[in-house]
């Protein structure tokens, strides 16, 4: 099994524990986050390794519209009922690989990266696509998370 099925299963499965975590779902974080961004109503916003999307909901009243992406189905799914659920109507949800993020270059103007990149090896290639797809003199704001036992 390639690296990307086995990262791909594991999400999958674990879809919806991921979205009742308290740090995926933590509204202070995301408001913070949102402010260090400085998000605003004329922002379009991309979302890359969204998960089930907490932060692109969150953000969706912030901006202009907001597009997720993620590798897992598992998690695409859980993000696009909670979209529903929430009748958020300016965010979607799509499945794909953020190594090669299917977009043309310069739509957004804000890309962005939450608590994810540690599952990255290609980070650089992630990065590179996120750059790609960012405006120019637009802003990239990569967030994630360290092990405490990690100096």
């Amino acid at each position: 099994m390639n690296e990307n099925k086995l990262i791909i299963e594991q999400f999958n499965k674990g879809a919806l524990n991921f979205d009742s975590w308290s740090v995926t779902q933590n509204e202070k974080e995301m408001k913070s986050l949102s402010e260090f961004c400085e998000l605003n109503k004329k922002d379009v916003l991309l979302d890359v390794a969204c998960g089930t999307g907490a932060f692109s909901l969150f953000s969706s009243s912030r901006v202009n519209s907001v597009t997720g992406i993620d590798i897992s189905e598992g998690m695409i799914e859980v993000a696009s009922e909670n979209k529903i659920n929430k009748k958020i109507e300016n965010v979607k949800f799509l499945c794909q690989n953020v190594e090669d993020i299917e977009m043309d270059n310069d739509l957004f103007s804000v890309v962005i990266s939450k608590s994810a990149f540690h599952h990255m090896k290609n980070y650089k290639k992630v990065f590179a696509e996120m750059a790609r797809c960012c405006q120019p003199g637009g802003r990239i704001c990569i967030q994630d998370i360290m092990a405490y036992e990690n100096d």
